[in-house]
């Protein structure tokens, strides 16, 4: 009988220890991790056309994929011509990069295999989101899984920039109507440059949200 309440007890201590490792409470997340997000998505605004999957741990489709990979090469080259559209093996290379993964298929409801054998967009824009961190949870395997409030961005038209993020930092959103709720798992990692991005391994959009929301507490 001792032998088996100390196992229990070595049962919960394992437990609390995994907890204490593993997540990261909603309730202790510091500002710098609120802005480090924050700014690299600022950065990535074509991270958005990763919010459609609706289902947990749903793979990006080989449209969102390539889309993205085509916003990235156009805002990281200044010589990108929209005519002319992307290289195959530069689409190959971003999407090995950000989701590691291998895409067949360039052709689609986004994108369009062009007779130069590049891939062209048809026309698609990325919706202006914001991104607010809600809860950040590490996982065991390393990657984090993160819940994000996404603002419409189109809202700060109306404010100045420093009213826009004071608002946003505060988690007050009265004045942004709904808010999505979406969650992100990924992977951070560093280039060979020694640059910081995250590899993207599932999304999925999880409702909205209206009004102020104690979203955080800053430390």
């Amino acid at each position: 009988m001792k032998k088996i309440k100390y196992y229990v007890f070595l049962l919960v201590i394992a437990f609390i220890f995994n907890s204490c490792n593993y997540a990261e409470n909603a309730q202790s997340i510091p500002m710098d991790s609120i802005s480090k997000y924050y700014d690299y998505f600022e950065n990535n605004y074509y991270i958005s056309l990763l919010m459609n999957n609706q289902n947990e741990g749903e793979d990006f489709s080989e449209e969102q994929m390539i889309a993205f990979a085509i916003s990235h090469y156009s805002s990281t080259n200044e010589d990108y011509d929209m005519q002319n559209g992307v290289p195959i093996n530069s689409i190959d290379d971003i999407v090995r990069q950000y989701f590691n993964k291998e895409v067949s298929n360039y052709e689609n409801n986004l994108t369009v295999l062009l007779d130069n054998g590049n891939v062209a967009s048809r026309g698609f824009s990325p919706y202006p989101y914001s991104y607010i961190l809600k809860e950040i949870t590490k996982n065991k395997d390393g990657s984090k899984t993160a819940i994000f409030y996404a603002v419409d961005k189109t809202i700060m038209e109306n404010m100045t920039e420093k009213e826009y993020k004071e608002k946003l930092f505060a988690g007050d959103f009265r004045d942004f109507g709904t808010v999505e709720l979406v969650e992100f798992q990924f992977v951070e990692k560093i280039d060979v440059d020694g640059d910081y991005y995250l590899q993207f391994l599932s999304s999925q959009m999880l409702g909205q949200e209206t009004g102020q929301r104690d979203v955080f507490h800053i430390v």
